[in-house]
């Protein structure tokens, strides 16, 4: 897809048509999209770490079931 040559707001709107959520470690994120009028949401993870997501993963399933379009919700560790 090329994705990974896509930063910040590019890659938002090239995901956009595919994903109605996008799930990223990137903790700039929730400060650097305006994501008013878009159809897509993101959800912040607080790290790429592995055995910290598997502990966090709950949460991120409570979140993937009530985010709405244009939502930015940030996962905290515990």
């Amino acid at each position: 897809m090329g994705w990974d040559k896509l930063e910040n707001g590019d890659l938002i709107r090239a995901a956009e048509p595919s994903l109605d959520v996008m799930v990223a470690s990137d903790q700039h994120s929730m400060y650097q999209q305006n994501l008013a009028g878009r159809k897509r949401a993101i959800v912040v993870l607080p790290t790429n770490f592995l055995p910290t997501l598997l502990r966090l993963a709950p949460k991120v399933a409570s979140a993937l079931a009530t985010i709405q379009a244009g939502d930015i919700v940030k996962i905290q560790a515990d």
